[in-house]
Order: structure tokens, then sequence, then C-alpha cells
């Protein structure tokens, strides 16, 4: 168990992006910072106050929300609805403490959070907190035997792909991970481990047709968007191809960097999900968070969100497309289609319209 304070502090949580990297705040002349021992870019775990602090507690916490995700799935697929995300609020969290002296910040009775990592609490701002140092994740010791050239087995990458998932990696060991791999490679028992482990900590969207289909290409060259013809002609012909692409690796441009000049290509698995199901098809970033929003609420939760493209308050996340008019603009100030309607704030420029979608032609 991580060695930590009793005292609980009041949850803040301060607007600050920092780009997927948990960051806690705490003001220097808090009492739990003089008393326990915690130094500025530590390693820290926050918890609801009462909650106990370690992994074996995580883990525990994990199984329990895991158990009542697979409960509400198999309810939802007894009643014929859709299958429903696990989005994973954790009532703790793991971060990079950051020690303030401003109390506009995080005053000295209070633990601030950035964007991500209030999200990923799932708590109100005001709650009840507590601190503690955080345990180095069980799967480290797997990493260094990779750094090692060892082989590593089927349950170290699960283990490895758990502590990733949950943020328990940092940066640093993240990347070692990655250069022990690429270093020392893998063989084909490993590839077939890391991809199960990708699979099983992740989420899977099942999408209940008999054929879905993909498009590959080698990648890399400059000026190549075959994707962009590629997929709507498929999509036009009633395919199903739920198309994601990256952003910029070998050339100035990948395309999902050129397809976001045309509209939204960070897309939740829920809105990736609805396009598709309208469209047959779609091209989205690959590496889209999977629920986390500007506004720390998940896009479809409700309310007002913030669309993840323009960053203004827009409630297109939360209803169905609606139709605009070509003279119509999104709240972002990008106008609407030049022919056809098309949903505020969605994705689908780059697919075909509603009227061609509805009624695709025969191959």
């Amino acid at each position: 168990m991580g060695k930590g304070s009793e005292q609980a502090l009041r949850l803040r949580r301060v607007g600050i992006d920092t780009y997927r990297e948990n960051v806690a705040y705490l003001h220097r002349d808090c009492p739990v910072y003089r008393t326990d021992g915690f130094q500025a870019l530590a390693r820290v775990e926050i918890a609801a106050a009462g909650q106990a602090h370690g992994q074996a507690q995580a883990h525990a916490h994990g199984r329990a929300l895991d158990q009542a995700h697979d409960q509400a799935h198999d309810q939802a697929q007894a009643h014929g609805q859709a299958r429903t995300p696990h989005h994973g609020h954790l009532a703790r969290v793991q971060a990079i403490l950051n020690v303030v002296d401003d109390a506009g910040i995080t005053a000295p009775d209070e633990l601030g959070l950035s964007e991500q990592a209030f999200s990923q609490l799932g708590l109100p701002a005001g709650a009840r907190v507590t601190l503690a140092h955080a345990e180095p994740p069980e799967s480290l010791s797997a990493v260094r035997r990779k750094i090692a050239g060892a082989r590593l087995e089927e349950a170290d990458y699960l283990a490895i792909a758990q502590d990733m998932v949950a943020h328990r990696f940092s940066k640093m060991e993240i990347a070692a991970f990655l250069v022990a791999s690429s270093q020392g490679g893998l063989d084909r028992d490993e590839i077939l481990y890391l991809t199960r482990a990708m699979v099983a900590t992740g989420e899977r969207l099942e999408w209940g047709e008999e054929i879905v289909v993909d498009k590959h290409c080698i990648g890399g060259i400059p000026g190549n968007r075959t994707s962009m013809l590629v997929v709507p002609i498929v999509a036009a012909h009633g395919m199903l191809i739920p198309k994601t692409s990256s952003r910029a690796i070998t050339s100035p441009a990948g395309t999902a960097d050129t397809m976001e000049l045309l509209a939204d290509v960070e897309l939740s698995p829920d809105r990736l999900r609805e396009i598709v199901r309208h469209h047959r098809g779609c091209l989205a970033w690959a590496c889209t968070p999977r629920w986390w929003s500007p506004t720390g609420a998940s896009p479809l939760a409700g309310g007002s969100a913030r669309c993840w493209s323009c960053a203004m308050s827009c409630s297109a996340w939360r209803t169905p497309p609606t139709p605009l008019k070509t003279s119509a603009r999104r709240p972002c100030g990008w106008p609407g289609g030049s022919s056809s309607s098309i949903p505020m704030c969605a994705a689908d420029a780059a697919t075909p319209s509603p009227a061609t979608s509805s009624t695709p032609a025969a191959p």
C-alpha cells in the first residue's frame, strides 16, 4: 500500500490541458506536502476519501467496474440495445505532482487536477480526496527484463497493457518499453501476446455485420491520399468501411491531417459508430482518446459538451445529426456543405450525404 496522508483535501478542477499527462497540483503550504515528504515531479495516487490506496485495491476496484460493465452489457444485449461503452471513471488516479505557490491555482487545503486527471477520477469538484505516494507498477519488472533482452510471456504483456491503460506508467516508462521492444524485437508469439493484450484492455467496436471491410497501403508516400478516394466509393456501394488513419509520420501531413481540413477526425467510439451506421463509412484518427473531452465529460453523456475540433459549446455531441441548410455554419464557423445538408459538428464531410448513403448503389 502506498504511503500517504489520512488528511483529506478538497478536490479542485484546474483548467489546464496537459495533453494526456495526468498532473496534480499541491500548494507548498499544504500540511500534507510539509508532513508526508512529497516532492515536485513525484508520482502520486489520488483516491476518494475513505478509499484505500495501493495496487491491490485498484485492481479490485477495476474488477468491480468490469463486472458491473459486463452485466450492463448483457442486459443491453438482451433488450436489443446498443453496447454501452466502458468509460472507466476510476475513483482513483495516478498523476505527476506539481508544487505551486499561487493560491489562485490551488489553495493550501485543496488538491488540483488537470483536465484529463479530473475526468478520469470521476468525482465532482469539492469532493474530499486523499493523496499517497504511488507504488511502481508491478509490470515494470517485465519491462526491465525486456530491456535486458529477455522474451516475455503472455501474462507479462497483459500486465503491461493493464498498467498503461490505468495510467500507472510514466511517459518515460512507456518510452523505455517501446525502445526495448524495437531494439530487441518481438518474436511471433510476443507479437500475438501483445496484440491480445491490446484487444483485452481496449474497447472493441462490434458492428454486427457479416462483412466489415478495410483498406491498407504501405503508407509514408507524400501526397498519397487513396483512402480519401476509396472510402466514399466503397461506402456508396453499401459496404461497411470504418476507416482509421494516422497523422503525419514520414510526411508533412498524414491522411488524418488532410481529412481534418474538411471535417473533425477525433471521434469518440459512440460518435464513430453513429456516423458509420448512418453513412456506411468514415475517416477517423486512429489515436483519438477513448472518452476524454476538454470539458471532462463524455461526448455523449448529455448536457453541454465541447466539440473537440472547435472547443466551443455545442449540443451536437448529445443529439442525432441535425441537417442544416447549405448556408448554415457550424458553431466553430466552418461553413455547411456545398450541395447537401450536413450534420452539425459531424465528421461526415468525408462520407456520402444522407441521400446517397440511405440508398446505396448496387455493386
